[in-house]
């Protein structure tokens, strides 16, 4: 990310209550649940881009960032539970028992390296998800869309966090432009 700070990047990547404005429209909403010194927990219901029904991944995380040195941090989430939820957004939508569902993800985690150095942030992102068994007879046809429906979702989120971090950072610019304005009135 060209011109970013450490500081702005791992500020958006943590703001779990903004992540459905940033992450829209596949993170439909989010929100902090619990901030401690080693942990944080936070809920996020994700769009499920099922083929052939509207369902909803409703799923808590358990996250830990650590600092490596001044330039260099990584950060760890993990789900502590998915919940598939059917016919999201409609009167009989419904929300099925944690590990239950036609959905394939059960388990999500994934590993950030986030380093400032050439006048910018490198952000490296991996992500896992944990599935149920694909029938043998589908390995043909899900493994590519899976395939591509994986890269397409990390693309997305390092382009979506880059936006978010340049839109902050504008935010605060205009913020400080309007004080020194104001203190030389």
């Amino acid at each position: 990310m060209p011109d970013a700070r450490l500081e702005d990047v791992l500020a958006v990547a943590r703001d779990y209550g903004r992540y459905k404005e940033y992450y829209a429209p596949n993170v439909l909403d989010s929100q902090p649940l619990r901030r401690s010194e080693s942990a944080n927990l936070f809920s996020m219901v994700m769009l499920n881009k099922a083929l052939f029904s509207k369902t909803a991944l409703d799923a808590e995380f358990q996250e830990s960032y650590v600092r490596v040195s001044e330039k260099k941090w990584y950060g760890v989430v993990a789900s502590t539970r998915v919940q598939q939820v059917d016919n999201y957004g409609q009167p009989d939508q419904r929300k099925l028992s944690p590990d239950e569902g036609s959905g394939y993800i059960w388990r999500l985690y994934s590993l950030s390296r986030f380093e400032e150095r050439d006048g910018g942030v490198y952000v490296e992102l991996e992500a896992i998800a944990l599935s149920r068994d694909i029938p043998t007879s589908l390995h043909w046809l899900v493994n590519p869309i899976v395939r591509r429906v994986s890269k397409g979702s990390l693309e997305v989120s390092l382009v979506k966090t880059q936006e978010a971090v340049r839109s902050t950072q504008a935010a605060r610019n205009a913020s400080t432009l309007a004080v020194l304005r104001a203190g030389n009135e």
